[in-house]
């Protein structure tokens, strides 16, 4: 069974504060669910529970339990950010306070996270790959609506006859502003007050 340390380490304001920032660095698709997090809770529990019954047997310690070796504070150290821990190093800074001996009790739960981390680590791959699949096919049915639609209207142009008189609109010829029909300027005479009329072209 574990020996514990006398008095235990509390958790230092450095590690706390590196639990609560690392998530920016978490591209999303890593990122566990809150089922995959409770997963993985209990599957540390478990471990906890194997790693006391597999060490010897102390008198001070008969009593403990898998919740007070691995109390749930360090279970939500660990679940958070979980695929950032990637060695032993970065497990037991996330395990800064733990009551219990880490050179003896540290490698079994390092391996069973190594265990947990591969197989989460492949599902939230897998998971991301099949969704960026369906978002391809979603995308791929939608293109090929858009273009029925497009098809169907045109057909019900052509039955209606409109396209035929839209394209001969086409056809014909614009004007511009400048280019309308001669119009007629009026230019005021000399002194003798008399009135000029002239045809000419704006």
């Amino acid at each position: 069974m574990p020996r514990p340390i006398s008095i235990p380490t509390p958790i230092t304001s450095t590690t706390a504060s590196q639990h609560t920032t690392t998530s920016t660095v978490v591209p999303r698709m890593y990122q566990l669910t809150a089922k995959d997090a409770e997963e993985v809770a209990q599957r540390l529990q478990r471990t906890a529970m194997r790693i006391l019954i597999t060490h010897p047997v102390r008198d001070d310690c008969i009593c403990i339990g898998a919740s007070s070796f691995l109390p749930r504070k360090f279970i939500d150290r660990i679940t958070t950010d979980f695929l950032l821990i990637t060695t032993e190093s970065a497990l037991r800074q996330r395990m800064d306070g733990w009551r219990f001996e880490w050179d003896e009790y540290g490698p079994d739960l390092w391996r069973a996270v190594c265990e947990l981390h591969g197989e989460f680590s492949k599902t939230l791959r897998e998971r991301h790959e099949a969704s960026n699949e369906k978002r391809r096919e979603t995308a791929a049915q939608k293109r090929e609506q858009d273009a029925a639609e497009a098809a169907q209207v045109r057909k019900d142009l052509e039955d209606a006859g409109l396209d035929k008189h839209r394209s001969k609109l086409a056809g014909l010829p614009t004007f511009s502003k400048q280019e309308t029909s001669p119009t007629r300027c009026i230019r005021l005479g000399t002194a003798t007050g008399e009135a000029h009329t002239e045809i000419g072209e704006t």
